[in-house]
């Protein structure tokens, strides 16, 4: 390479190098502020939380063994946003407890689920293990004991949206192999 050449070479990027400084520098230095003003507002509300329910007094009357009764519960999510509906069972009354010592001998059916052997001595899940009863007079012989399905105390039924009604059945049966507690009172 002739020295002319290299020398144009060497300009070229000595100017170019220049260039890049330059730029460089009015970026660095060039910071602009600016500041307005505008008169506004913050506003917002709170949402609601807030469910309208009907049936909640369930109330099972004069059960026979074998028989199926049947409740039906409505909510109605009344608030602004998503609610998840539980029902829950209030044991102040050992009605719940009492329920759940029936054993294979009640059924309870929530929402379409089905609570069968409601012991609540044993882990929910527990395998069932031999038969109801060996006596053949009985009229449970030799039923087999189903895994334990207890009646939980709080069970999810589902999440509604804002204004959406939903009614679920609460159902309820005395195995038809119970021979006690005709006429008394279960709980």
């Amino acid at each position: 390479m002739s020295k002319r050449k290299f020398a144009r070479f060497g300009a070229v990027i000595t100017t170019l190098v220049a260039a890049g400084a330059l730029i460089s520098t009015m970026v660095a230095s060039s910071g602009a502020y600016f500041t307005a003003t505008q008169p506004g507002a913050i506003t917002g509300n709170l949402g609601t939380v807030a469910v309208g329910v009907s049936g909640t007094a369930i109330n099972f009357a004069n059960l026979m063994p074998g028989e199926t009764q049947t409740q039906t519960v409505s909510v109605r999510n009344t608030g602004t946003g998503n609610e998840d509906i539980y029902l829950a069972f209030d044991n102040t009354n050992k009605a719940w407890s009492a329920v759940n010592d029936l054993g294979q001998y009640g059924k309870f059916t929530v929402n379409g689920v089905v609570y069968d052997n409601l012991n609540n001595r044993y882990a929910q899940g527990t395998p069932g293990s031999g038969v109801m009863s060996t006596n053949d007079t009985s009229g449970c012989y030799n039923i087999p004991r189903n895994a334990i399905a207890y009646l939980p105390h709080v069970i999810k039924l589902g999440t509604l949206t804002p204004g959406q009604l939903w009614s679920f059945d609460v159902s309820f049966q005395i195995n038809p192999c119970m021979t006690g507690g005709q006429g008394g009172t279960l709980w």
